[in-house]
Parts: C-alpha cells; structure tokens; sequence
C-alpha cells in the first residue's frame, strides 16, 4: 500500500536524507538513532491497534514502510523491521475491513518475519479475528503443471526499486543481484498468495508491490480460466542503477522521487 500524496511526498523527502546518512562512513551512530526512532513509532502503532485506532495504526505503518523500504539495505535486521511494520499494517486494514489488503500484507510480512506465525491475535480484538480467519482460510499457492496456456499481463506500474539499493549496486562496480517474485493470478486475473525470494527478500518485497497492482488474462486450459501461478524476476547491475538514479528525480515541490523499472 502507499501512503496519501501529502505524506508521500514527506516520506520522499526523509527518505532521501536517510540514504545519504545512513550510507555515508561512520553513519552508524545516526543509523542506530533513526532505528530507536522507528521502534518508537511501532510501538505506538501497536498501542493504537490494541486501542482498536485502525486508522492512525494504518497511517502509521504506511509511512514507516514508505520511508524504511527506501533506505533499509539487507539482512534479517532490515527485514525484521519491514516485517513488523508490514504486520502492523496488516492488523490496521483487517480493522478497516480491507480483508484482501490485509492478507496479503500478512503473507508479505510473514514471510519476513516468520515469528508472526505463532502471534497470538485475540488481543487485537475483531481486527485479529479477521485476519486469523483470512489466513486460514487462505488456499495454497498455485502450482505450474505445464498445461495451462501462460496468463498474460494487462495493466499495472512498474517495480520501483528502493533507493538505496540502487545507491549500492551504482556504487558497487561488483554489485549485481536478483529476485523473485510469485504470486498465484485467479480465475478473475487478480494476484493474490505473494511469495518472496529468499535470496533477497527486500527487493522480492519492491516487486510484489507492483505486482498487487497488476492485473491479467488468466491462464486457459482446454479454454478456460485456471488458476496459475507467475514470476517477476528484478535484476540490478550497476550500470541499469546508474541510468535508473540518473531518471530518478524528486516530484515537482520536493516530492518523493518516483521512477523505476522491470523485467
């Protein structure tokens, strides 16, 4: 999910300053502070979500993610963080209702943080309830037989690849990496059942963002719809970096920097 234009474009901005800080030599005192900043503002979020405030709790983890999946690099710690600000968001929007939305950022979250498996979610009141019941419920991934004619994309944005990924491997002359993202397309040609790449699980995360957006004409077999799954491989190398940080400008009044690709 993304956050309101406002909030994006102060996301933009912040994201920005934390590239070039949490980058630059010696940064690691300002890394750890920005860090305490965003457990600070997870456990308020938490509060707000035990307080049954699914609002602010969702305006809350939208922007932290906004600003944590452009600046954080790899590694458990940064996924543990992105993972419970996922959760967070998840609980927000089974709060509000949003079922679909909220599954898919639980599966995305847990996958980061396998730890949500054994959460226990009654004290979330009937947005746990909810989303206990979603994930449940939920059918397994599809898997490809090799029979169905291949879905085929209609529409949807591009992958935006974090910013500082792309400061990394620009810089980095050795610098290349891929991921994966899959995702199961229904019978109605909507992505749902996300699932990250292990190997690099953040950018697999950039690309299942795009992904949610996507719609298709689903696979056919013996001329009908079946369900079917499909993969978005994200490449980096530093010269596709370096052309992508070379297009990648703020929007106009500082907004947040836009741009990105796919394969």
């Amino acid at each position: 999910m993304v956050a309101g234009r406002s909030s994006a474009r102060s996301a933009g901005r912040l994201a920005v300053a934390l590239v070039l800080s949490l980058l630059a030599p010696g940064s690691a005192l300002a890394q750890q502070e920005v860090v305490d900043e965003w457990d600070q503002k997870l456990a308020r979020a938490e509060e707000q979500l035990r307080a049954g405030e699914h609002k602010k709790a969702r305006r809350a983890a939208r922007d932290l993610l906004a600003v944590m999946t452009e600046v954080v690099g790899t590694g458990p710690a940064a996924e543990q963080l992105v993972g419970r600000a996922g959760a967070a968001l998840a609980l927000a929007e089974a709060g509000l209702g949003d079922v679909e939305a909220a599954l898919w950022d639980w599966q995305v979250a847990g996958a980061l943080l396998p730890s949500l498996a054994t959460l226990d979610l009654a004290p979330y009141g009937e947005a746990g309830t909810r989303l206990a019941a979603a994930a449940a419920a939920a059918p397994a991934p599809a898997e490809s037989s090799g029979g169905p004619a291949p879905v085929v994309r209609k529409k949807g944005r591009a992958v935006e690849i974090p910013l500082a990924r792309l400061v990394a491997c620009a810089e980095s002359p050795a610098a290349q990496a891929s991921a994966e993202a899959r995702v199961t397309v229904g019978l109605d040609g909507r992505p749902r059942a996300p699932r990250l790449d292990a190997a690099d699980p953040l950018l697999s995360r950039a690309a299942l963002e795009a992904l949610r957006t996507w719609t298709f004409e689903p696979a056919l077999a013996a001329g009908r719809p079946v369900e079917a799954p499909f993969a978005l491989v994200t490449t980096l190398e530093p010269k596709r970096c370096r052309d992508l940080l070379a297009t990648r400008r703020p929007a106009r009044g500082g907004g947040d920097p836009g741009g990105g690709d796919e394969e």
